[in-house]
């Protein structure tokens, strides 16, 4: 059996979803603003999902890990993976501050 969980669980993993459904939102906008376009197949492919509460699922077609981002000839490649480096310590940040802030609400004056 699954153990219930407490009102404070489920308001901290709702304030959890939401930041990681804006995180997946930022991620996703800048993939796909620099992911190179050959056939948009790749492009298309990008996606995020936030499941159950507190997983952030970033996915793209397999060969995505091997194209450079559009109009680089060098460096690193996966426009998704460049993103997600961009902008994880960023949405922790944000995170954990409206986690702290959600938690010490009832006890401000």
């Amino acid at each position: 059996m699954a153990k219930r969980r407490t009102k404070l669980e489920i308001q901290a993993d709702q304030v959890i979803k939401k930041n990681l459904n804006i995180l997946g939102e930022k991620i996703y906008k800048e993939s796909r603003r620099t992911t190179r376009v050959l056939t948009g197949a790749l492009k298309n492919s990008q996606n995020y999902a936030v499941k159950p509460d507190t997983t952030l699922t970033m996915f793209q077609l397999a060969y995505g890990r091997d194209v450079r981002p559009a109009g680089q000839k060098t460096g690193e490649t996966d426009a998704l993976l460049i993103a997600v480096k961009k902008h994880l310590p960023e949405g922790i940040e944000i995170i954990k501050k409206d986690l702290t802030e959600s938690i010490l609400y009832p006890f401000r004056g």
